[in-house]
C-alpha cells in the first residue's frame, strides 16, 4: 500500500481540529477516524500511534506559523515592531490552537522521543527567529553589538516564563480567558520594550 499524501493530510487536518477544540488527552483515534472518514486501521498505516500523529500535527502548525510570521516580518521596519509582530502572531495561534499549548512548551512527560525532538525543534525555531531579528537591528545600526544567540535565548525564555507564571488555562475548558491572555500579552509587550531599551544605541 503506497502512501497517499492527500489522505495523510486529511488525517492531520482532522486531528488539528479535534486537538484544538478538545485537547490531545481527550481525543481518541476513533474520533479522528470518524472525522476524517478514514478507518482506524488505515490511520495506523500512516501513523504508528497517537504520539506520532501529535508530532506531525505540531510540525504542520509550526510550518504554518513560520510562513505567517515571516510574511508579516517582511514589512517591519524596526526591531521593536518585529518583536511585537512575533508576539502578536504567537497570540493569534495560541487563541486558535490553545488546547495544544503549542508555543509555550510541549508536554513530553511520556518520554516520547519523537515529541521531544519536535519540542526541541520548536524551541530552536523560536530562538533563531528572535536572533535573526536582533541581527537585522544591529545591521541597521538600531541596536548595539552583542551576542545575539545568548540574548535571543534569554528573551525567549523570559517571555515564556511570563506566560507560564501567569497562565491558568484549565485543560478541560474549550474556551479561553481572553482577559487573562490580554494581561499576559501586555506583560510580554512591556518585557519587549525593556529589552529594546537596553539594547538600543539611543
Amino acid at each position: 500500500m503506497e502512501i497517499d499524501n492527500n489522505r495523510r493530510g486529511q488525517i492531520i487536518k482532522a486531528a488539528i481540529k479535534r486537538f484544538s477544540h478538545f485537547g490531545v488527552a481527550k481525543t481518541t483515534m476513533n474520533e479522528i477516524a470518524e472525522d476524517s472518514s478514514i478507518s482506524k486501521g488505515n490511520i495506523y498505516y500512516y501513523f504508528a500511534d497517537k504520539n506520532a500523529l501529535i508530532a506531525e500535527v505540531i510540525k504542520e502548525l509550526l510550518n504554518k506559523f513560520e510562513k505567517t510570521v515571516k510574511k508579516r516580518l517582511a514589512s517591519c521596519t524596526s526591531t521593536l515592531e518585529a518583536l511585537n509582530e512575533v508576539e502578536h502572531s504567537k497570540r493569534k495561534f495560541f487563541e486558535k490552537y490553545y488546547m495544544l499549548h503549542l508555543f509555550e512548551g510541549i508536554d513530553c512527560s511520556a518520554g516520547n522521543e519523537n515529541l521531544k525532538q519536535i519540542a526541541d525543534t520548536a524551541s530552536e525555531f523560536g530562538a533563531n527567529l528572535i536572533m535573526s531579528i536582533f541581527e537585522e537591528g544591529i545591521k541597521r545600526g538600531e541596536l548595539t553589538s552583542f551576542n545575539t544567540k545568548e540574548m535571543a535565548e534569554l528573551y525567549v525564555e523570559s517571555s515564556r516564563g511570563l506566560f507560564i507564571i501567569n497562565q491558568n488555562f484549565p485543560t478541560k475548558r474549550i474556551t479561553i480567558d481572553i482577559k487573562q491572555l490580554d494581561s499576559i500579552h501586555h506583560k510580554q509587550a512591556e518585557l519587549t520594550k525593556i529589552f529594546i531599551k537596553a539594547l538600543s544605541r539611543d
